[in-house]
C-alpha cells in the first residue's frame, strides 16, 4: 500500500495496468488532474476503471434537489456525521456543480482516452431521469 495524493502520482509513466477508483473522483479540489496522472500512470492500452456518483449535485441542481429524498431513501449509508459538515465541504467542491458521467466522458476525451464509456448504474426521477450513481470506463 501507498498513501499519496490521487491528483499527483509518486509512480513512473506507464507503471500500472489499470487504475481503480470508487467514490473519490466526485470529492477532488483538481479532478482534471487526478485523471490526467491516472491515464499518465497506465501502460498503453491499460483500463481505467471508476465508479461514482452526483452525491452532492442537490446543493447546485434544482432538479436532483427534487430527487434527493429518494436517493436519501435508497441509500444504505449510516454516516454517523452532521452532514451539514460534508454539505459545507461539498459546496467548495467542482464536480459538486456538474452533471456526471458527462462531465467525466469529456474530460477523459480532451485527455486523449481512448474508448471512454459510462453505464449509469442508478437513474432517479419521474419526468427527467437523472443520473446518480455510475460507473466510467477508458483504455489509454
Amino acid at each position: 500500500f501507498c498513501r499519496a495524493d490521487a491528483q499527483h502520482l509518486p509512480f513512473a509513466d506507464a507503471s500500472f495496468d489499470a487504475v481503480v477508483s470508487r467514490n473519490l473522483v466526485w470529492n477532488l479540489e483538481d479532478p482534471g488532474a487526478a485523471y490526467k496522472e491516472w491515464l499518465r500512470v497506465l501502460k498503453p492500452g491499460g483500463k481505467l476503471f471508476v465508479f461514482d456518483g452526483n452525491h452532492y449535485c442537490y446543493l447546485f441542481n434544482e432538479d436532483y434537489a427534487s430527487i434527493q429524498p429518494k436517493v436519501n431513501e435508497s441509500s444504505n449509508h449510516v454516516l454517523g456525521v452532521k452532514t451539514n459538515v460534508i454539505d459545507d465541504i461539498a459546496r467548495e467542491l467542482p464536480l459538486s456543480r456538474q452533471v456526471r458521467p458527462q462531465w467525466d466522458e469529456d474530460i477523459l476525451s480532451r485527455l486523449k482516452a481512448a474508448e471512454v464509456k459510462a453505464e449509469v448504474l442508478l437513474w432517479e426521477g419521474e419526468e427527467n431521469r437523472l443520473p446518480v450513481r455510475f460507473a466510467v470506463i477508458a483504455v489509454k
